[in-house]
């Protein structure tokens, strides 16, 4: 893709396949794509408690020393696709079909350049997880959303949700203004920003 405000010119697209859950991960190189699974894996690994235990991937030549470390030193089965064949690794495929759907939309609607693709990105999977629904993420008295499924915690919290690339005003501390500037009680407490995406770790603020 063009490279992003942040240097990112290519997405990975995770979809962990009980419970739907969606990662994206922006990388500046398909190198450092490999870097950020290698992460990534150690992370879902120590916050769910559990263990990779499969991967479905095409035949993308990047990941194949990565991939047979992890079958070779953590027993991880590998399943490539042939050659050409996406419908082998459908529900992927489907998900980043939705992904580039939803960050056109997002940069059309907000009025924002393709330099902020990365974010809108993010944005998207972040909404596609708390949104109920998936198959198998119902029962006959309660429909779950991916997030739910993964953390096991229902009824998250979507009162913070807002819509991407809206004014938005970010909370500016007089202590943190320069030594130069002006510090009178009349100075601005906020700057006006624009709405970029959210925080996986707090839903008490967003990026802006």
């Amino acid at each position: 893709l063009p490279k992003s405000l942040r240097g990112n010119a290519y997405f990975g697209m995770i979809v962990e396949n009980a419970t739907r859950k969606e990662w994206v991960i922006p990388a500046k190189t398909r190198d450092q794509l490999v870097l950020k699974l290698r992460q990534w894996k150690i992370k879902v690994e120590r916050e769910s408690q559990m263990k990779l235990i499969g991967v479905r991937v095409d035949n993308a030549a990047e990941f194949k020393s990565l991939l047979e470390e992890w079958v070779q030193t953590e027993g991880v089965v590998h399943q490539p696709t042939t050659a050409y064949q996406h419908n082998q690794n459908g529900l992927v495929e489907r998900t980043i079909q939705t992904a580039e759907a939803d960050i056109r939309a997002e940069l059309i609607d907000a009025k924002l350049p393709i330099e902020f693709w990365d974010e809108a990105a993010e944005t998207h999977a972040y909404i596609r997880n708390r949104l109920p629904g998936g198959v198998g993420l119902s029962t006959p008295d309660y429909t779950f959303s991916p997030e739910e499924a993964y953390t096991g915690i229902k009824n998250q919290r979507v009162d913070h949700i807002r819509t991407f690339g809206t004014k938005c005003y970010a909370h500016v501390d007089p202590k943190s203004l320069p030594k130069e500037s002006r510090k009178d009680k009349i100075m601005p407490r906020g700057r006006v920003c624009v709405f970029m995406g959210y925080s996986e770790t707090t839903t008490k603020q967003s990026e802006s």
